[in-house]
């Protein structure tokens, strides 16, 4: 056999190119399986990202239904206990009315009793002075006729008939004057009376309005209810009562369709409780002066058709 020799260079060539060769595929089957394994995480990674981000679109979904039913809720309980403070303030007003009612009432009873009291002392005193001048009429009569028969002359009759129509004359005239005292006495009497139901109305009222806060919002309702056509509303109150009003406008805005537009403001010029609402119609006086004047005016009617 001949004997061959090789250079040791092309022994590590040739063994590099080999193993090399006998690598890359082992290699690119590596790299491969690295790179499955890194899609199948990915794709596991976004799996169970659609899976919690479907799992927030549930909760979501949830907590947005919750939110309406609690909100419906609300709702409805703020329109319960708004009927129930609604009730519950006419309720009471109706006490208050109720009061005031047999109050004045009672005043009313009290007025007549004195009116027709004083009636009956001064047809009482009249009818004692008519009684008094009609005996000394009398008795100036038959002094008159007694000396006119004495003396046997026609001069003492008529002397005695002129003092008798002179004493007539005068007693009309006294019976004339105690009439006209009595009207007065009448009439002055009932305007004390009138005023002191007013006075006494007054104070009821005051007292009234500084305890229940919630007057106002009556009267507001009340005023509100005369409405009926659409229209743009202002409410002017009194500065105490402007944040308790304020308070209720939104109630206000969805218990009455006609409310176009509402706007409540401070007027100086209204008293506790009462209120002025104005609209596109004109304006509604609700003051409780304005009420109190309508009262009087009623009590002196009654005052002067008694």
């Amino acid at each position: 056999m001949p004997k061959v020799l090789y250079k040791s260079s092309e022994v590590d060539s040739s063994v590099r190119l080999e193993f090399v060769e006998i690598a890359k595929p082992i290699f690119e089957s590596l790299e491969i399986k690295k790179k499955e394994c890194k899609v199948y995480d990915i794709d596991s990674k976004i799996a169970n990202l659609k899976e919690e981000l479907q799992l927030l679109r549930d909760e979501k979904l949830r907590l947005e239904e919750e939110l309406v039913k609690r909100q419906e809720l609300a709702k409805e309980e703020v329109q319960i206990e708004s009927e129930r403070l609604i009730e519950e303030a006419k309720a009471k007003a109706n006490e208050v009315l109720e009061a005031a009612k047999q109050e004045a009432d009672l005043l009313q009873r009290e007025a007549v009793y004195k009116k027709e009291s004083i009636e009956a002392e001064s047809n009482a005193e009249i009818e004692k002075l008519a009684r008094e001048y009609e005996e000394k009429l009398k008795k100036d009569l038959e002094i008159a006729t007694s000396k006119g028969r004495e003396e046997g002359y026609n001069k003492g009759y008529e002397s005695g008939f002129k003092d008798f129509d002179k004493v007539m004359r005068k007693l009309h005239g006294i019976i004339a004057s105690l009439i006209a005292e009595r009207r007065g006495i009448l009439e002055s009497s009932g305007e004390q009376i009138v005023s002191l139901v007013m006075q006494i109305a007054i104070k009821v009222i005051k007292r009234i309005t500084a305890s229940q806060k919630d007057i106002v919002l009556e009267n507001v309702n009340e005023v509100l209810k005369k409405v009926k056509d659409k229209t743009k509303i202002t409410i002017r109150v009194n500065l105490d009562d402007l944040d308790i009003v304020r308070h209720k406008k939104s109630d206000f805005i969805f218990r009455f369709d006609v409310i176009e537009d509402l706007e409540i403001i401070e007027d100086p010029n209204i008293g506790k409780g009462g209120c002025i609402i104005e609209t596109n119609f004109g304006e509604i006086d609700a003051r409780i002066s304005s009420q109190l004047d309508k009262i009087e005016e009623k009590f002196k009617n009654f005052s002067l058709l008694s």
